[in-house]
């Protein structure tokens, strides 16, 4: 039911569609065209974000690079999705580089933040400055109609049962993800998502951008220091009213110098499954109103939206 061009017009009148056109340009001028793929070596910062707007808006696939991955994987995942281009954050350079001689197809590597200088490519292999290349790009362009069962995103397994594993998203799959806005976590637009995971993480890809993006809701990105009581000072912080996490993640001790901040009394999240049903919550009931103890309520939701999630996917994968 939604017009594509009235959509297409609006997402044009965004803020900052003006830099995404150049970053855009940028790729085409480097010889990047629909169905190339590019490769993200990044934190969870802006350069990573708008690279997962503008490759796939351009027709190319997003390639996000687990940099967690060892690097005898990093080769193995490069080579097999055929990166042309890798965008590489500058304090990650020195573990790139000696790769970078065994990525058999990357062409180009744009360097963020500064850096691009330090970087040592080997032959065939070109390096820019990311702000430089940027600069010289204008910020208008007729962007490309893309066939919705094309690919926009790629991202490898962790590798831990063999060789990592590549999953690509059609465009499609963001907008068939829409019941889940609904049925598994009651998205809405007025929600802000504040994602632990890594962007180079599918379920951040999902869950943590392209889902409240979708809706029209906020998403809130983190990269910094991530001590025991970083996430619930965020969630404090930027007034997230949902917050999405693995069940490892423990959040317990004292509030390191933050006011206001949540102590073992006040603040808890556990990895133990729970149905929500058989407790008789809601995910209404559940939903955080960082008022007092509401906050306590919206991370256990944490856990009943992710761990519930994944083990009925896993056993609907058993049943296959």
């Amino acid at each position: 039911g939604v017009d594509a061009s009235d959509l297409r017009a609006q997402l044009l009148e965004l803020p900052g569609i003006g830099p995404w056109t150049a970053d855009y340009i940028a790729l085409r001028a480097l010889g990047v065209v629909p169905g190339d793929r590019v490769g993200t070596f990044q934190w969870n910062n802006n350069e990573h974000m708008t690279a997962y707007v503008v490759i796939p808006a351009m027709g190319s696939v997003l390639h996000t690079i687990n940099i967690r991955l060892f690097p005898d994987q990093l080769e193995f995942v490069a080579n097999h999705a055929e990166d042309k281009v890798v965008i590489v954050d500058p304090s990650l350079i020195p573990l790139l580089q000696p790769l970078l001689p065994r990525f058999s197809t990357v062409e180009h590597v744009i360097v963020t933040g500064g850096g691009a200088a330090s970087l040592e490519a080997p032959e065939g292999v070109q390096v820019h400055d990311y702000e430089a290349l940027l600069a010289a790009q204008p910020t208008e362009f007729e962007w490309p109609e893309v066939d919705e069962n094309s690919g926009a995103a790629m991202a490898y397994t962790s590798g831990t049962t063999g060789r990592p594993k590549g999953v690509l998203h059609a465009h499609r799959s963001a907008w068939g993800r829409r019941p889940m806005h609904d049925g598994w976590y009651g998205l809405r637009e007025d929600d802000v998502m504040l994602h632990a995971g890594a962007l180079s993480w599918t379920f951040t890809l999902g869950v943590g951008l392209t889902d409240p993006w979708a809706k029209g809701a906020t998403a809130v990105v983190y990269d910094g220091p991530r001590d025991g009581l970083v996430w619930p000072r965020l969630v404090a912080a930027t007034g997230a009213t949902l917050f999405a996490a693995v069940p490892g993640v423990e959040m317990f001790g004292e509030p390191s110098g933050v006011d206001g901040g949540p102590t073992r009394d006040n603040f808890w999240l556990s990895s133990i499954l729970v149905d929500p049903d058989a407790a008789g919550f809601t995910a209404e009931d559940l939903r955080v109103h960082l008022a007092g103890q509401d906050a306590l309520w919206q991370l256990r939701l944490v856990i009943l939206l992710v761990t519930v999630a994944a083990s009925l996917a896993f056993m609907a994968f058993l049943n296959l």
